[in-house]
């Protein structure tokens, strides 16, 4: 037994025609989505995202050695130095003072962070409060330093509802590392 063709045969009326039937249900489908979408749209916070590009190199010895001479060591020895900058980028020293330098004990964003909280009373016994360790701490958590691939270069991004307070504490945070190390 053999199907005529006709029966497997795909008509885009007759979908056209369901469309058009449920219509109404298309429409709130399409209207939902559309309303759920704005709203989130509009109520979502704006995040900005400063980046610096720092190059990273060490001060040549005024002596060299056959190894370096030869480059034996050099490339290991540039390695070891370009990771322990990265680590001194992302300290949290670093950023304390960051956070003194621009006060930022004071600064919108970072009130809540500095605030007291009476709920930890056992803690506050054992290791004594230093306000910019909340705030250091919050830096951190928005602050990303990558390296660029096969280069001795490193960016350093801070993430920020404020674009100007972004902008500020990157170049803030890169004159603090090159001043300082």
């Amino acid at each position: 037994m053999r199907m005529n063709d006709d029966e497997y045969e795909i008509n885009l009326l007759d979908y056209w025609r369901v469309i058009v039937k449920r219509k109404w249900v298309v429409i709130s489908c399409v209207g939902a989505l559309v309303f759920f979408t704005a709203i989130f749209s509009f109520k979502a916070t704006p995040k900005y995202k400063a980046t610096a590009t720092l190059m990273i190199e060490e001060e040549a010895s005024k002596i060299l050695s056959i190894e370096d001479e030869f480059g034996y060591r050099q490339r290991f020895a540039d390695l070891r130095f370009f990771n322990t900058q990265l680590k001194l980028l992302q300290s949290k020293s670093l950023v304390k003072r960051v956070a003194r330098k621009m006060d930022l004990l004071s600064h919108p964003l970072f009130i809540k962070a500095a605030g007291n909280n009476n709920n930890d009373q056992d803690e506050k016994k054992k290791i004594p409060h230093n306000p910019y360790s909340k705030v250091s701490q919050a830096l951190l958590n928005s602050l990303e330093v990558s390296p660029v691939r096969e280069t001795k270069l490193v960016e350093v991004s801070f993430t920020s509802p404020d674009p100007v307070f972004a902008a500020d504490l990157v170049n803030t945070l890169t004159e603090e590392f090159v001043d300082f190390y």
